[in-house]
């Protein structure tokens, strides 16, 4: 999971040392982080659907995936904010 954000911060960077879209780490973390997250749906959803760690089912109730939605959000714009 965190190898998606730690590609988007690489190349975003800081005070000059951020590394272009098209370098070989950005691009790694990028898709490696990509291919888990579909890796962890796939497996939770189809193979281990009795022991599941994220019951699919949840993400079916449209309130429960509106407000995981929104606190997704307000908390990335808190800490963004904390930040600047």
């Amino acid at each position: 999971m965190i190898l998606f954000p730690v590609g988007f911060s690489w190349e975003l960077g800081g005070e000059g040392d951020c590394l272009p879209w098209e370098s070989a780490q950005v691009l790694c973390l990028l898709i490696s982080g990509i291919a888990t997250l579909v890796a962890l749906i796939i497996l939770e959803s189809f193979i281990v659907k009795q022991q599941a760690r994220i019951p699919v089912r949840i993400f079916t109730n449209i309130g429960y995936v509106a407000v995981v939605a929104f606190a997704t959000i307000a908390a990335m714009i808190c800490y963004s904010m904390t930040i600047l």
